[in-house]
């Protein structure tokens, strides 16, 4: 992974629900707030969206969010190959992809040098608004 430097104005705390983030790897990926107001993975499209998770807690912890309405830029972990300068939406499990689609919500726009594959963890722009 290249070296980033990032810095966020904008991120909170909310209280995580079920979801073992640590146990499954999902630092870094889009979240929304479930029905009872903790934390769960982004759906598909970037489906109700709210940010970035930056920690990785476990079921009952203190989940930290970087909003999509941060300044800055943040790190996601990409579930595809990301191409530089490409709008970015999650997928059903919260990684983000590449998107072209008309109507996905956009969480950001990949700021790397290079593309990027799967799995990495890369630096994006958070954005709100649809594709």
């Amino acid at each position: 992974m290249a070296k980033v430097s990032f810095e966020v104005a904008n991120s909170r705390s909310f209280k995580n629900g079920a979801t073992d983030f640590s146990a499954a790897g999902l630092q870094y990926t889009a979240v929304k707030q479930d029905t009872d107001g903790t934390i769960i993975p982004a759906g598909a499209n970037g489906t109700a969206c709210i940010g970035i998770i930056k920690n990785a807690p476990k079921a009952g912890d203190t989940a930290d969010v970087w909003l999509r309405s941060a300044q800055g830029t943040i790190l996601a972990k990409t579930g595809g190959v990301l191409t530089v300068g490409c709008y970015v939406t999650s997928q059903a499990g919260g990684t983000v992809i590449a998107t072209t689609t008309t109507g996905d919500q956009i969480i950001g726009q990949y700021l790397g040098k290079a593309s990027c594959s799967s799995g990495d963890i890369v630096e994006i722009m958070p954005m709100t608004g649809k594709y």
